[in-house]
């Protein structure tokens, strides 16, 4: 039996955070949820008790932070707009969610045939997507490093330097601020394994 390897287990981190942000959480979900969040030390549910959570609730706070632009909840989790958000007194500010880094983005996709609406989710959400979301970001890392290019490894680690590992823990901060929710704790989880295979890159 082949061991897994930590390309590999680097990937599956990485689409198991991709799949948590853009899918009404399932008994699965959550179960895999909670080890990523055992294993970074960080309780996925409030008060770390995973049966008291409605469903209802969850799928409601879903759609609330991820396509419902007027909730107080939504945070619009894309690169560009979070890496220029500046904040106002109590207010976060953001600006136009195109420019040069979205643009860059894209075209790291482009170049190795990467397509973003293809990633299995809630259709609402991912037609809401954009190439430079937190949920797309992490599926293209999983996709890097489960590439058979000789490349792929130097690529993730680029990618990584270069886009999601430079504003994902502000993404973070911001989710937090606005409640300190299961969603909000995914997205910590998406910072803290960020920092921590950047760490371990050249």
């Amino acid at each position: 039996m082949t061991s897994p390897t930590i390309d590999s287990l680097r990937a599956e981190t990485y689409a198991a955070l991709a799949f948590a942000l853009i899918n009404v959480p399932t008994r699965d979900t959550e179960a895999l949820v909670e080890r990523l969040g055992e294993a970074a030390g960080l309780p996925c549910a409030p008060n770390g008790d995973r049966e008291a959570l409605d469903p209802g609730a969850l799928e409601q706070e879903l759609f609330d932070r991820t396509v419902v632009p007027c909730s107080p909840t939504y945070v619009p989790l894309f690169e560009q707009a979070v890496r220029g958000a500046e904040r106002r007194g109590e207010v976060w500010r953001f600006p136009a969610v195109t420019g040069s880094h979205s643009l860059h983005v894209e075209r790291c996709y482009r170049r190795v045939g990467f397509e973003y609406r293809n990633l299995a989710g809630q259709p609402e959400i991912v037609a809401s997507l954009h190439a430079d979301s937190l949920a797309v970001e992490c599926a293209f890392m999983a996709f890097l490093l489960l590439s058979d290019d000789g490349c792929a490894r130097a690529r993730a680690d680029e990618f990584l330097k270069q886009h999601l590992g430079c504003w994902v823990e502000k993404a973070a901060v911001i989710c937090s601020e606005r409640s300190d929710d299961r969603y909000a704790r995914i997205v910590r989880l998406c910072a803290l394994y960020a920092k921590a295979d950047a760490l371990q890159a050249p």
